[in-house]
């Protein structure tokens, strides 16, 4: 811990990404943060609401043993389960090769035998993708906005086709720029792909809890 961050937030890395992305690591109050373009991706805040969202789809109270995560920041969810489901494989996908080596350097995040980090695009992924899954979590929030492709119908197939049985898929839905049409339309199409749907709203941020 840096003393001086106690008092002003420090910049520790800060690097433009092969795809044009500002990637920043701060120290603020002894606890680092990552933000991508200015917006914040990994901070105690949001370990905070993942921590209650999984708390609120029962994380513990599920047989899961296979889980995809599109999306991996500083790694928050990668901490969560490997401290609350450490028995529990987990598939991490990243757009960029940088994000991975900061989530690695400077918030602890490693490959082992229970987490594999891949470097792809999410859309390209589940195209490909053949693999069976209990948990899927889409947290590819980009700080005021979600990527088009994912409330395409399209994709929503595949991650329905993509769950095991009883699994289950959490989408962080939120941009400060969508409107409620924007959410009633992303709702209207869940329920076409999904039986069971359940929406919550933490913090400015629409979460919704899918099953097929």
């Amino acid at each position: 811990m840096r003393w001086l961050s106690l008092f002003l937030p420090i910049t520790i890395f800060k690097q433009i990404s092969s795809l044009g992305t500002v990637i920043e690591v701060r120290e603020i109050f002894g606890q680092k943060k990552l933000d991508l373009d200015g917006y914040p991706q990994t901070n105690n805040h949001y370990l905070r609401y993942w921590k209650k969202i999984l708390n609120n789809y029962g994380l513990k109270n599920h047989k899961i043993t296979q889980v995809l995560v599109l999306g991996l920041g500083g790694g928050n969810l990668a901490k969560i389960f490997e401290h609350e489901m450490p028995l529990t494989k987990t598939t991490f996908v990243e757009l960029e090769k940088e994000v991975v080596e900061v989530a690695k350097n400077y918030f602890g995040i490693s490959e082992n035998i229970m987490r594999k980090i891949i470097v792809n695009d999410a859309k390209i992924f589940m195209r490909k993708n053949r693999s069976k899954y209990d948990l899927i979590i889409v947290d590819l929030y980009g700080g005021d906005d979600v990527p088009s492709f994912v409330s395409s119908r399209i994709f929503l197939n595949q991650i329905s086709q993509s769950l095991k049985k009883n699994g289950s898929t959490i989408f962080n839905y939120a941009s400060h720029s969508f409107r409620k049409n924007d959410f009633l339309a992303f709702e209207a199409k869940l329920q076409t792909h999904f039986a069971k749907l359940k929406r919550i709203n933490y913090v400015g941020h629409n979460f919704y809890l899918v099953s097929n």
